[in-house]
């Protein structure tokens, strides 16, 4: 079931969002910035960007297997201020881990631990250098306060932000696909986590007010007006904190792709999993397989029904539908874990509550909860005593405000980086 409004611009004319400084300026950036300019490393205009963390509203596991997803931006984000540096190492800085790490220009991953922001970082400038963006040695200056294995797209976001600087400072003209599959190698190749295409596509291309409808078989995509008013999105962090590597993220990838073999010996022309329908699951017999197709294939179809019900304002119905994907992660994708479901099971309880899900990878992080704008107090109250009752631990209540948006903050004056030799 394909969207039939999804659409991109090709080419030079295709708009990105870095071309312009961005509305609103986060916190982390912000600080970034200061702590950029007591760098005495350093020297120069001082290149400031940012890249928010995303919250998916449904459309879980769907991205590595072609199909939809309906992320937004939240008001969490990753700043990177960078300047030129005298030496032969690209220096980073973590001011979230008080951390610092050398990036010899070429490096491979098997230079960097596997998982830590540093891999991340390092990743990226590689990609960039891959794509010919030649740089003298920067000092970059990191800092973010997207909750770091929340299911909030932390990784991606630093992934991002730490190309853009760099294309920022080098001119260059990439693209927010091309920028996001870069961003996809490195969680492969760095972080050992086969994931899909829609965490650095959401970090790049989503606006404030809006959530973004990605096709991520043909990576298209589509801006859906969010009018809230009479209810909110409200994040519970189960501080269940998770390394996707580490989990059977990779494990349900593979389960997918032999799931996909196994119906393309009827259908050989079958490109994705989501391409596949509901009269196509009984091909799988029972068993694994079919779990995962089943929740693949009918999370697709979720994800367009869920779109509509957002543009008209349909929030029952688009409850209904998160409450479904929730259901689909628990028992067919097996992906939740004791305390997603408590949160979740709790939110439901709740008087004005019309969906609650988790969101993300799954194996912990974060749920998304739709909820009316009056019951929103006592949400985060009575949520918070039951997670207590149960598990002897708090579980953090966000109410999504706000968006972000990524891209280029501004230069700093000083000397400019335009003399900096660049690839094209």
């Amino acid at each position: 079931m394909r969207s039939p409004n999804l659409q991109r611009s090709s080419g030079s004319k295709e708009i990105w969002p870095f071309n312009c400084s961005v509305p609103h300026v986060s916190e982390a950036a912000l600080r970034a910035l200061e702590s950029a300019r007591g760098d005495a490393e350093s020297r120069g205009d001082i290149m400031l960007v940012q890249a928010p963390g995303r919250v998916n509203l449904i459309g879980e596991h769907t991205d590595y297997n072609g199909g939809h997803a309906l992320p937004m931006a939240t008001g969490y984000a990753i700043g990177v201020a960078a300047r030129r540096r005298v030496g032969a190492h690209h220096r980073a800085l973590s001011l979230n881990y008080q951390e610092e790490t050398s990036v010899l220009p070429g490096g491979g991953p098997e230079a960097t631990p596997h998982g830590r922001w540093s891999a991340y970082v390092a990743g990226m400038l590689q990609e960039m250098e891959r794509a010919g963006r030649r740089l003298r040695p920067l000092s970059l200056h990191i800092c973010g306060d997207i909750p770091s294995g929340a299911g909030l797209s932390s990784s991606a976001a630093l992934c991002v932000a730490t190309g853009m600087v760099v294309d920022a400072i080098a001119s260059g003209c990439s693209t927010p696909v091309g920028m996001a599959l870069r961003a996809q190698r490195v969680e492969h190749e760095w972080a050992k986590v086969r994931c899909g295409i829609m965490d650095p596509l959401a970090c790049l291309l989503a606006r404030p007010g809006h959530a973004l409808l990605l096709d991520c078989g043909r990576l298209k995509w589509h801006h859906v007006p969010v009018k809230l008013g009479e209810v909110e999105f409200v994040l519970i962090d189960s501080g269940v904190r998770r390394k996707l590597g580490a989990t059977g993220y990779n494990e349900r990838r593979q389960e997918c792709a032999d799931a996909l073999r196994c119906l393309q010996q009827s259908r050989p022309k079958l490109r994705h999993l989501c391409d596949a329908s509901e009269s196509d699951l009984p091909d799988l017999g029972g068993g694994m397989h079919w779990m995962r197709a089943a929740h693949v294939v009918r999370e697709n179809v979720r994800v367009l029904a869920a779109a509509r019900a957002l543009e008209k304002c349909e929030w029952e119905v688009l409850g209904r539908l998160m409450v479904q994907s929730h259901r689909s992660l628990r028992d067919l994708y097996q992906v939740s874990c004791p305390e997603l479901d408590c949160l979740v099971d709790a939110a439901l309880e709740v008087p004005g509550v019309l969906g609650a899900r988790m969101t993300g990878g799954g194996f912990g992080g974060c749920t998304i909860n739709l909820v009316a704008s009056s019951a929103v107090e006592r949400l985060c109250i009575e949520v918070a005593e039951r997670y207590r009752e149960v598990f002897g631990c708090e579980a953090r209540t966000m109410v999504l405000g706000a968006s972000l948006q990524a891209g280029r903050v501004a230069p700093i004056p000083g000397e400019s980086f335009h003399d900096l030799p660049h690839g094209s």
